[in-house]
């Protein structure tokens, strides 16, 4: 038999869980994406003004980068052999390494105008990536 304790546990369970779902409709989603958007850029912000750190494969990643755009802006869509690597005999990299990064640093290159935009652009993929990542998608 149901004692009268149930049916106000039930009752305070729907209340809280009333309140809890009103909670979540009105939570600013949008200010926390801003907010992990900007820990993320600040995270990188160094990277724009100081320039790279030479530490592990940072210089291969941004030959690599820079060799990909070249190809890739003068019509060769899918750039798996950088033929100006290796002293101009080239190198099948993207054999065997993803280019998604490279696509999304080539479009941020065409924002960032300037001689070094593949620098910054790798630099802008980075805090993207690190962006949605913290995003969780």
């Amino acid at each position: 038999m149901l004692t009268g304790d149930y049916f106000c546990a039930t009752a305070l369970t729907r209340k809280l869980g009333a309140i809890q779902m009103d909670s979540q409709k009105h939570f600013p989603t949008h200010l926390a994406y801003l907010s992990i958007f900007i820990l993320c850029f600040s995270l990188v912000i160094p990277t724009f003004l100081n320039g790279y750190w030479v530490a592990n494969d940072i210089l291969y990643h941004l030959n690599w980068n820079d060799l990909f755009q070249q190809q890739l802006f003068t019509g060769d869509l899918y750039p798996r052999w950088l033929f100006e690597m290796n002293g101009g005999r080239g190198s099948p990299i993207f054999y065997f390494y993803s280019p998604l990064p490279y696509y999304v640093s080539a479009f941020f290159a065409l924002l960032i105008p300037g001689e070094q935009s593949s620098w910054y652009s790798l630099g802008a993929c980075y805090c993207f990536a690190l962006a949605i990542s913290a995003i969780g998608l």
